[in-house]
């Protein structure tokens, strides 16, 4: 093989390479979001090189801007998280949570509303960790939760950021001790730990100002 791409004989091989890097990311934004997903999990080779040679058949084809990638970054990004919470947790449907609460849907939405049940929100659907539920009823910590944290229960966004907080692994032992290690949201029950919860979720929100 004599050349690369075409018209690049004159390149060196490092700046032959940054324009593939470049031309792939470009496809790569160009994806959608199941393929994106599938070429990722597929982990094999030749379905990378076959999107590369892909690429190379696109030459000449004009660039995305920066808007729009931004926008197809927010995107990805949006379902990465998803990605994380579904295997986090066991996620219910509002059917579901209405059956085992006894409650109508409307019911359901009001406490979902005012911080009593969490629910991730996927664009129109919500999701609700089952962890939350325990004989039939909401663990009271949920509620407590989201008001010392002065969260919105409204604001979508802020309450998945949560979500995504809790399903994190925390070690719950002293210094001296093996460790105990377990997402957050199974230990919310023991008070140190919800205090150290409240702690680091606040940590978090200042850091990211």
């Amino acid at each position: 093989m004599k050349t690369l791409v075409a018209g690049t004989s004159n390149h060196s091989p490092d700046a032959a390479k940054a324009t593939l890097r470049a031309e792939f990311e470009h496809f790569l934004e160009t994806l959608s979001l199941p393929l994106l997903v599938e070429l990722a999990e597929q982990e094999v080779e030749k379905r990378y090189f076959d999107a590369l040679k892909m690429v190379l058949k696109r030459e000449g084809q004009k660039a995305l801007s920066p808007k729009v990638r931004n926008q197809l970054a927010y995107a990805k990004g949006k379902a990465l998280a998803f990605k994380s919470v579904n295997e986090a947790y066991e996620l219910l449907d509002s059917k579901t949570v209405c059956s085992l609460l006894g409650i109508t849907r409307q019911a359901l939405n009001k406490r979902v509303q005012t911080g009593q049940v969490l629910a991730y929100s996927e664009g129109a659907r919500k999701h609700y960790p089952a962890f939350q539920f325990e004989n039939n009823t909401v663990m009271p910590e949920v509620g407590e939760l989201v008001k010392a944290l002065a969260i919105d229960p409204r604001d979508e966004k802020a309450v998945n950021v949560l979500v995504g907080f809790l399903a994190q692994p925390m070690d719950y032992s002293n210094p001296d001790e093996a460790g105990n290690v377990q997402p957050r949201y199974a230990l919310l029950a023991e008070a140190t730990a919800y205090d150290v919860i409240v702690r680091d979720f606040r940590n978090r929100l200042a850091m990211g100002k």
